[in-house]
């Protein structure tokens, strides 16, 4: 009934008896997996059910802007301290990630209208290495491209702090990229070396900038 809470125990050799290959890491066989449940309402027909879903979402949505805004003001204080502490000098883009430009590139700036390639090296603000594509030990050794379109059939995104600070370079630019943990992996994190709310900085260098034709015919030559 509403307002009941229940509670379960039971044995993890039990949970993943028929495929005990997907037992996570952190469960250990003889151990228990608790489980807590409190019935907060119920609902008696499916217009009622989505309506207090639709509202619990837009509360969640506004609930979330709000910590990732009170966030951001802490990853800036934060990576403004880390650049006066290492002398860096560091342009804020529109978003609110940083960039440095360590190498000026040619032509236009870049914008939403085009597809970029660039290889790069994504560290955390202490310096430990997540990913790269220059790096023979992470596996991937061709330049990314990086789609700033709408057009999601020229390819994939990447976090809005990336995206932000591309727009401020060009063509043959190279330069290292600061995110916030607000427009990068948020309060999630990623894996087990992005911690929740963890800064991060991208060595970047442009490789190229194609426009949708350009990236289209490269796709279709690629395949």
């Amino acid at each position: 009934k509403k307002g009941d809470s229940v509670s379960t125990k039971m044995l993890t050799d039990t949970v993943f008896k028929k495929q005990p290959e997907q037992m996570p890491p952190f469960m250990k066989k003889g151990k228990f997996l608790y489980t807590n449940i409190k019935i907060l309402n119920v609902y008696k027909t499916q217009a009622e059910a989505d309506k207090a879903k639709e509202a619990n979402m837009a509360a969640q949505t506004a609930s979330a802007k709000v910590k990732s805004a009170e966030q951001l003001v802490k990853d800036d204080k934060t990576l403004t301290e880390y650049f006066a502490k290492n002398n860096i000098k560091a342009t804020k883009t529109a978003q609110g990630a940083y960039i440095e430009i360590t190498q000026p590139g040619t032509g236009a700036m870049i914008d939403t209208s085009v597809i970029v390639k660039i290889n790069y090296t994504g560290k955390t603000i202490a310096g430990k290495v997540f990913d790269s594509n220059t790096d023979p030990s992470k596996g991937r050794m061709e330049p990314l491209s990086v789609n700033l379109t709408n057009d999601m059939s020229l390819g994939n995104g990447v976090i809005p702090g990336m995206s932000d600070g591309l727009k401020m370079m060009n063509k043959g630019a190279k330069g290292k990229i600061f995110i916030p943990s607000s427009l990068g992996y948020g309060a999630q994190g990623a894996g087990g070396d992005i911690a929740p709310n963890e800064n991060l900085i991208f060595e970047v260098e442009v490789l190229d900038v194609l426009s949708k034709v350009q990236a289209a015919a490269d796709m279709a030559a690629a395949q």
